[in-house]
């Protein structure tokens, strides 16, 4: 699915949500949507974009990081590992994580 995001030059640019590790606010709170290609920004709060992502297969894992759960490599002991960073996961977050990995993948996690 397309998603509109803003460059470094505050220029729109689309790009496909597969293309997403993690989008997360950053200590000026701006949300930054995290590729392989580098930094993005999307001028919502972290609520709205689990609002709209969700239903893409995005899962909110803690207040300021929502992740690309097909990306995800490994869930263990509380963080997950995408593209060699790991996440720590909220202890709330874990169970629904856990549940999304096991019917998205169709095996145990």
């Amino acid at each position: 699915m397309p998603m509109p995001v803003f460059d470094e030059n505050n220029e729109v640019v689309e790009m496909d949500t597969d293309e997403i590790f993690c989008i997360f606010k950053d200590e000026t709170r701006r949300i930054v949507v995290q590729t392989e290609s580098g930094n993005y920004y999307f001028p919502s709060t972290i609520e709205q974009i689990q609002a709209i992502m969700g239903k893409y297969g995005f899962y909110q894992i803690d207040k300021n990081h929502v992740i690309n759960v097909k990306q995800v490599k490994a869930f263990k002991r509380g963080e997950v590992f995408i593209d060699g960073v790991h996440y720590y996961v909220a202890a709330r977050r874990q169970k629904g994580l856990m549940d999304i990995l096991r019917r998205s993948r169709n095996t145990n996690v």
